[in-house]
């Protein structure tokens, strides 16, 4: 609806194979921290931008500050959407981390 062409994965594992396959630039990665499988949001995008050095990411959460510290936050600027939000505050937040506002 906004212009995205969006890539879903259902877990980390999935998302590592179906980005190590996608030969084409992407711009964003969107993650919750908190994933099935043992490995954080964090730690995903880590993993990913080692080879896609200009990949912004966003990072969705429900829980607070504390407990998301524990999860391996990466050092540097990082972009955290709380949850509950709407579509429009998605779109606010993508707009601002993609340099378009």
């Amino acid at each position: 609806m906004q212009g995205f062409t969006v890539l879903m994965a259902e877990n980390p594992m999935a998302a590592e194979r179906m980005l190590d396959a996608h030969t084409d630039r992407i711009h964003l990665l969107l993650s919750d921290i908190v994933m099935p499988g043992g490995r954080s949001g964090f730690e995903l995008a880590l993993k990913i931008q080692a080879g896609r050095k200009d990949l912004k990411t966003i990072f969705i959460t429900g829980y607070s500050d504390e407990i998301i510290s524990g999860y391996g936050m990466p050092e540097g600027e990082v972009h955290i959407l709380q949850k509950p939000f709407s579509f429009a505050d998605l779109l606010t937040k993508i707009d601002e981390v993609l340099g378009r506002v």
